[in-house]
């Protein structure tokens, strides 16, 4: 099992690194273009690995006994499959959307959400110690998927619009996984820097930065849109 073990983390660890280092070619280079589709699924292929890995790794971690990892893991695991899946989706349904889609990312959403509440839950009941601030962060922020959850399908199908989603999609998958480095691989550096409570603020920062990104190309696409339709 241990051996079994660090060659899943292994694999776990290069593919997070290709995922980290060819998330920001697509969102730098010219939407829809050749190197934007081609490094774009790189992106999407990887981020899946990563995504099986780190369930693999929760599980074993569970049977292992440490609870922590396994349940953050697990929730790390679901938040970024989430996005990831649903920002390829919409590249393939566009503005033709099934209900059985949304029927599945509302039942997803509403999963995300209990998981969240179980989070915060588990994080007060250790006492906020060690790494179960994690908990803490990724539970608040499962807890912005309730207006999804809760929103009916017709709802759901009309706020929907293929490019934004995509856009949404693959960079909060992106930030899970820079998320994750920052709270784990990048620990030892940040610690030296961030100390106590402080050590939360390369967890947040990608969460932070990425929402910026993500709005800033919501808005540019309306602007866009409007453009188009005052043209017309």
């Amino acid at each position: 099992m241990d051996m079994f073990y660090k060659a899943l983390l292994m694999i776990h660890v290069v593919a997070g690194f290709c995922s980290l280092v060819t998330f920001m070619v697509p969102v730098l280079v010219k939407k829809g273009g050749n190197i934007h589709r081609k490094v774009g699924w790189i992106y999407v292929y990887n981020m899946w690995i990563v995504v099986v890995s780190a369930a693999m790794l929760s599980t074993i971690s569970l049977i292992d006994g440490h609870t922590v990892v396994a349940v953050f893991l697990g929730y790390l695991a679901l938040i970024t499959a989430s996005p990831l899946w649903y920002g390829v989706a919409m590249l393939k349904y566009k503005k033709d959307i099934p209900k059985s889609y949304l029927i599945k990312r509302k039942v997803v959403d509403i999963v995300i959400v209990v998981w969240a509440v179980l989070n915060i839950i588990y994080f007060i009941q250790l006492g906020g110690k060690g790494q179960s601030i994690l908990l803490l962060i990724f539970g608040v922020l499962g807890l912005t998927n309730i207006p999804i959850a809760m929103a009916p399908l017709k709802k759901i199908k009309t706020k929907a619009h293929w490019y934004i989603d995509h856009l949404e999609g693959m960079i909060t998958a992106g930030i899970a996984a820079y998320t994750a480095f920052f709270a784990f691989g990048g620990s030892t550096f940040f610690g030296s820097i961030f100390n106590g409570p402080l050590v939360a603020i390369p967890w947040v920062m990608p969460g932070i930065i990425g929402g910026i990104i993500i709005n800033r190309y919501k808005k540019k696409h309306k602007k866009r849109m409007a453009s188009q339709s005052v043209t017309v």
